[in-house]
């Protein structure tokens, strides 16, 4: 008997379209450490072959718009994480830093503190550039903070800003604001908010603040937002 032709990568390249598909591997068949890094990107996943309801990241955010949610990438010591920049008056490593220790995703979180108050204006990070959203569409913000010091109200704000096709006029609805509860002491707490984007929207960004009368310490480690189909709403509306 002839032994089977042997499979090289020219043969596979040569006719990739559907030489493999789902039904075709085996559960657990392929798993992170056989595949290399960067070999799987956005270019190469056709549109909704991936869904969120396919992937386990643990404590992450499936499908943020928002890049570097979790704060986790830092452009270089000293500076703003990636994708995020200082609001006015906000200095980084003064009013702004970034914690590498007691994150709740990855290694990394930013912090909040006031050295005096009151201070020159309300401080903290708002996204570098605009990033695409559909306007008449459901959005929702998953944010995970921690009090460390301080007792009383939480007084960290979270803020959409919604604008039109050149990126920097303001929408109909200029912005949104919601300033979850806080928590015991020292404890992660997690929650989430519908928004729904003005029709005229096209772009958003997100801002996060401290109020500049407040000398708490604040980590906040999550600041994801993921579109939202209309049918999983009702199932998850009034959360706060």
């Amino acid at each position: 008997t002839n032994a089977a032709p042997a499979v090289t990568s020219t043969d596979t390249s040569a006719k990739p379209v559907r030489a493999v598909n789902g039904n075709k591997l085996v559960l657990l068949s392929v798993d992170g450490p056989e595949i290399k890094a960067n070999a799987i990107t956005r270019t190469k996943v056709a549109n909704n072959e991936v869904t969120p309801g396919h992937i386990n990241l643990g404590s992450e955010i499936v499908g943020s718009l928002h890049p570097n949610s979790d704060f986790n990438v830092q452009r270089a010591a000293g500076e703003f994480p990636e994708a995020w920049e200082g609001t006015t008056g906000s200095v980084m490593a003064s009013t702004v830093d970034l914690v590498t220790v007691d994150s709740l995703t990855g290694d990394k979180a930013i912090k909040f503190f006031n050295t005096s108050a009151p201070f020159s204006g309300d401080y903290g990070v708002v996204s570098k550039e605009p990033f695409p959203v559909n306007g008449v569409s459901g959005y929702r913000m998953h944010i995970a903070h921690k009090r460390v010091t301080g007792s009383g109200g939480f007084p960290v704000e979270y803020k959409i800003k919604w604008y039109q096709a050149d990126g920097t006029t303001a929408a109909s609805v200029p912005d949104e604001s919601w300033t979850p509860k806080g928590g015991a002491a020292d404890t992660w707490i997690t929650h989430s908010r519908f928004f729904w984007a003005p029709s005229d929207a096209r772009f958003a960004k997100i801002e996060v603040t401290q109020n500049l009368y407040s000398t708490t310490i604040i980590y906040v480690d999550r600041v994801a937002l993921v579109r939202e189909l209309e049918s999983f709403r009702a199932h998850k509306n009034g959360t706060d």
